[in-house]
């Protein structure tokens, strides 16, 4: 085992250490972290340049919440265990998001808010699912071949 294998086990060990609703709760932080991050790289391309997000960005990032949580919570996504799973996961994470780009597309592209343009209905679902599968696979890779005693 090289240096930096060693170094990301030992880096794992608290983590894997944890009890599973702290470890859920992690999850789930992280994913809401994803959609404030998602929204506003949105609104980054969009624009073309980097955006400060504003009080009229509230209403991407509020609906963005609101939406991808409960529905990722429906959908399983914080009852697996990340270093077994493997595609599977990342096919729940693709129907919730899809579920969720419907929603968020209407509610951004089909009716509109002002001062939000539409596109971003269309290219943040895009970006979420993007990032949300990618922290799946990462976890896998990262945690998957980790064999710590107790967790």
């Amino acid at each position: 085992m090289n240096e930096r294998s060693k170094f990301l086990t030992r880096a794992a060990a608290p983590l894997l250490a944890l009890p599973r609703t702290v470890k859920r709760a992690l999850v789930l932080g992280i994913d809401a972290v994803l959609c404030v991050f998602t929204v506003w790289l949105a609104l980054s391309l969009r624009f073309d340049t980097w955006v400060v997000l504003s009080s009229r960005d509230l209403w991407t990032v509020g609906v963005s919440l609101s939406l991808a949580l409960p529905l990722f919570v429906k959908f399983g996504l914080y009852r697996a265990i990340f270093r077994y799973s493997g595609w599977p996961a990342v096919a729940a994470v693709t129907k919730a998001v899809a579920i969720y780009a419907a929603a968020y597309g209407l509610v951004f592209a089909a009716i509109g808010v002002p001062g939000v343009p539409r596109t971003i209905g269309l290219i943040q679902p895009l970006l979420l699912l993007l990032a949300v599968s990618a922290s799946r696979l990462l976890a896998r890779g990262w945690l998957g071949g980790i064999s710590i005693k107790g967790c």
